[in-house]
């Protein structure tokens, strides 16, 4: 499997080196019958916002798997999806290790000690990212930092207001969606967090998103999706 995959990488470094117009390149003709325009069978709701927001968009990305190849040296800033995911795991490992040691309790508020152990973890992350090409020019990289670690002291003093308001407090991360059909379709995908009350009751599902919300005003109010 490992030699296969091997090949495959060389085969499409070689073909988009090339000048021809080959399946790496958005060629579709080598695909020998319809079968890939087929809805997939279980459907994320990222693959959702993105049929509901533009159609085309589904196209290339659900269907197509269709992504901008980019070289780390070629950067000059963060990718927002690589941000997203750096966001995502800090946010992870700062709920997880909090959790460990029984914190936070309900309505209780997170301190300045809360918001310095976060970007900790937050610089930890960047320099990973660093090493491995994906923060872009050191000029550039500097302010995005500056602006990660300003959304993460806004996010923590929103996140208590919202468990002062609701008793509740983070209790899963990362889950894992069973997958369950709805009007014909099965969906699946993974819960970024779940904060329940103390008596179990009432739960809300958390999704951290850390890019712009202009792409879903496309979608209205009434619209299924």
């Amino acid at each position: 499997v490992e030699d296969e995959r091997v090949q495959r990488a060389l085969a499409m470094l070689r073909a988009r080196g090339g000048g021809g117009f080959t399946e790496w390149d958005g060629n579709v003709s080598a695909l020998s019958d319809d079968a890939w325009l087929t809805l997939q069978s279980a459907v994320s709701p990222t693959s959702l916002e993105n049929y509901g927001a533009c159609g085309f968009r589904y196209l290339c990305r659900s269907l197509l798997r269709l992504h901008v190849m980019e070289e780390p040296e070629e950067r000059e800033m963060m990718e927002p999806a690589e941000r997203g995911t750096l966001i995502h795991k800090v946010l992870e490992r700062f709920f997880r290790a909090q959790q460990k040691r029984g914190r936070p309790q309900p309505r209780e508020a997170w301190t300045e000690d809360d918001r310095v152990f976060l970007v900790s973890i937050l610089d930890e992350e960047l320099k990973n990212a660093a090493t491995r090409g994906l923060t872009g020019l050191d000029v550039y990289a500097q302010h995005e930092a500056r602006t990660i670690r300003a959304d993460l002291a806004w996010f923590l003093d929103a996140d208590t207001v919202f468990r002062q308001e609701t008793g509740a407090a983070p209790s899963e991360f990362e889950v894992r969606i069973p997958e369950v059909e709805i009007a014909g379709v099965r969906l699946r995908g993974v819960v970024d967090r779940i904060d329940r009350t103390p008596d179990g009751r009432r739960a809300w599902v958390i999704d951290y998103k850390t890019g712009s919300r202009s792409e879903f005003d496309k979608i209205k109010e009434d619209d299924p999706l």
